[in-house]
């Protein structure tokens, strides 16, 4: 069984459905209200966990009803959460999604997501040296997402990087990552083909 460790984010997803956006100071009934779990780290871990690979995962939550409620669910999908830290004094990461006339606004709260540490990654060194597969994406903080891929690079670690949410990359990163995951939208911003296209 291959080893994987996802180092991301982990959210809580408070989504709301309502037949129509509210304009600026109105307030609408909305039909339904969920708290699911998500989280693109937290969504890559349970896709490898279903394709049957020891995975470990990497990352920080709140110390907060949130932070449980993403951690239970993390284990009932089998992903070994020992590199997860519970911080206090800040939330989980959350994300306020409304579900409207076919088509969603979402509003992401980092929270603990962007309160990884280069020293966290370093507490979980002997995680990371022993993996096949290392799997991240952009919703954590750049310069870690950095740190990481040069320390796979370094040790011959493959590389999975989601580039998502879409932001510009450096090519020195592109170029250290094994794999590449953009969708159409992702790959014009990077690779400049609109521009290309002029």
């Amino acid at each position: 069984m291959k080893k994987i460790v996802v180092i991301g984010s982990i959210n809580v997803d408070l989504v709301t459905q309502v037949d129509r956006r509210p304009k600026s100071g109105e307030t609408l009934m909305g039909t339904k209200f969920q708290i699911v779990n998500g989280g693109k780290g937290a969504n890559q871990a349970i896709a490898a966990s279903r394709l049957a690979s020891d995975v470990s995962f990497i990352g920080c939550v709140g110390n907060d009803v949130n932070g449980e409620f993403a951690l239970e669910n993390l284990l009932k999908n089998n992903i070994k959460i020992a590199g997860v830290t519970k911080l206090n004094g800040v939330e989980t990461g959350i994300a306020n999604i409304v579900l409207s006339e076919g088509d969603n606004s979402i509003i992401v709260v980092p929270g603990a997501n962007f309160c990884i540490t280069k020293e966290h990654i370093h507490q979980y060194m002997k995680l990371l040296l022993q993996a096949d597969m290392v799997i991240l994406q952009l919703e954590i903080l750049m310069d870690i997402i950095e740190y990481v891929v040069d320390i796979c690079y370094k040790n011959d670690i493959k590389t999975i990087l989601n580039p998502a949410p879409a932001t510009d990359l450096s090519m020195e990163l592109i170029n250290k990552v094994s794999y590449l995951t953009p969708n159409e939208h992702e790959f014009e911003l990077m690779f400049k083909t609109k521009d290309l296209e002029k």
